[in-house]
């Protein structure tokens, strides 16, 4: 992060261990908030016996851990490592289940939890899934969920696709598990999970109250700026204000789930229509003809609409997810991940922005996360802030790359080969950054010497998971 790896700071001791050949040293640390939760016995729980039955404890807990991977692919080494490292992730809260999004600094987010969500299903956390689902649901309010969940706080809904995420992991959960019985969960005395998912559609179809709305001509959602992933603060290198690319593909996705397990004809209807009208102006209005792939936004002002809009000609990784939802199919899908593969794909990675576009707003590629954090509006001054989403290389987005890629050319063995290779790079990434685990971003360029080097998180929940999906449903 461009900080000091050494500084003065107060130290209360330390260890000197001089090993001979052969030996084994074990050192364990203990943390806790309160003297109470302590072992009361501190030397007899750090001893030699005591640290045997500790270890012994944990590989069962490991092994546990894999029995809860589906039986065809449990046998998969690979698969075997992500589970656990997937399994860092979730933790307890407020005595119900949420995903940390990565440490050592981020806390549990809506939009990564829910991406995280779908990769967890596949990796047989279906219960965690759940319970993430009633948890968050019960927080649904005029037509938003919250980025952040505290207690019974829930705080920060500027966001336009966390609660369409929220769809896609009800949708999925539902494939899972071979039931749609969640739909009727009562979350409250009047409100089931469908109830919530109704709600969040009608709030988006006439408006939210943080600025999220549906362009009436066109069936397209507006977005504010900064509600997307490309969340970039102040000053915003990537606000996406208009009609981002991958927002219209999962609106189309949450229409399709609607009309089909809703029991009410009228909103079936309503909502089979708007489907067709939003793919269909989708398909005319982000298609670049000349670039033969789609645009990245619309840009637009607040109550502008999409038909209004200017276009932005950035080259992204944000379109995959229109192929991975169906929403763009055959030859034109072709070009798009053939383009992407060549343009923006590394080893482990997808870069956020091809070297080759610039962004509506001006921002050009930036291959290296560096330098310091800093608010200057000068890119030459703040390389690092600028860098995150307009060149740094992702995770979790190649796991839905790949996913669009094989899905583009109807799961053809040729397309498949080709995926697998990148696979394999990723498996030599578990020990670039985290041990066994998935970094959050990587430089997207390579300097010669330092290789895309791992930057940001050194673990990241939605890298291990959408990689744990995509090996599984490419593969398997």
């Amino acid at each position: 992060r461009g900080q000091a790896s050494g500084e003065d700071v107060f130290s209360p001791g330390y260890f000197a261990i001089t090993p001979k050949e052969g030996d084994t040293t074990t050192l364990i640390a203990l943390a806790a908030r309160e003297e109470k939760q302590l072992p009361q016995n501190r030397p007899e729980y750090f001893s030699k016996e005591s640290f045997k039955s500790l270890f012994a404890a944990e590989e069962k807990r490991l092994k546990g851990v894999i029995q809860q991977i589906p039986q065809k692919y449990r046998q998969d080494d690979f698969l075997q490592q992500l589970a656990i490292a997937i399994d860092l992730f979730i933790v307890n809260r407020d005595g119900l289940k949420t995903v940390i999004a990565g440490f050592p600094w981020f806390t549990d987010w809506g939009r990564d939890t829910f991406i995280a969500a779908l990769g967890m299903l596949k990796a047989g956390r279906t219960a965690e899934v759940k319970d993430i689902i009633l948890r968050f649901a019960r927080f649904e309010e005029k037509g938003t969920l919250p980025n952040i969940i505290e207690g019974e706080e829930a705080g920060n809904r500027d966001t336009v696709d966390a609660q369409l995420w929220f769809f896609q992991v009800v949708d999925n959960y539902i494939k899972e598990v071979g039931s749609d019985a969640i739909l009727q969960e009562k979350i409250s005395s009047d409100r089931s999970i469908l109830n919530v998912l109704d709600s969040i559609a009608q709030y988006y179809i006439s408006g939210t109250e943080n600025g999220i709305v549906m362009d009436q001509n066109s069936g397209l959602i507006f977005s504010p700026s900064h509600y997307t992933w490309m969340d970039t603060n102040y000053p915003a290198c990537t606000p996406r204000k208009g009609y981002p690319v991958e927002i219209q593909a999962l609106w189309h996705g949450a229409l399709n789930f609607l009309s089909t397990n809703l029991s009410d004809t009228k909103l079936k209807n309503q909502y089979q229509t708007l489907a067709k009208q939003v793919k269909d102006n989708f398909l005319k209005l982000f298609w670049n003809e000349e670039g033969e792939y789609l645009f990245d936004n619309l840009q637009a002002e607040q109550e502008q609409g999409a038909f209004d809009a200017i276009k932005d000609y950035a080259f992204r990784s944000n379109q995959s997810i229109a192929i991975s939802l169906g929403i763009l199919e055959g030859e034109k899908a072709q070009k798009v991940v053939k383009q992407m593969m060549d343009r923006l794909v590394i080893p482990s990675g997808i870069r956020s922005l091809s070297e080759d576009t610039v962004s509506i707003d001006g921002f050009s590629y930036c291959g290296s996360y560096s330098g310091a954090e800093g608010s200057s509006p000068i890119q030459s001054q703040n390389p690092r802030k600028f860098a995150y989403h307009n060149g740094t290389a992702w995770s979790h987005p190649l796991g839905e790359f790949m996913i669009a890629y094989v899905k583009a050319f109807d799961n053809h063995p040729d397309a498949k080969k080709e995926i697998q290779q990148l696979f394999e790079c990723i498996k030599q990434h578990l020990g670039e950054g985290g041990i066994a685990n998935i970094s959050e971003i990587m430089d997207g360029s390579w300097d010669g010497i330092s290789r895309h080097y791992p930057r940001g998180c050194s673990e990241q929940a939605w890298g291990a998971t959408e990689f744990f999906r995509a090996y599984a449903e490419i593969l398997y």
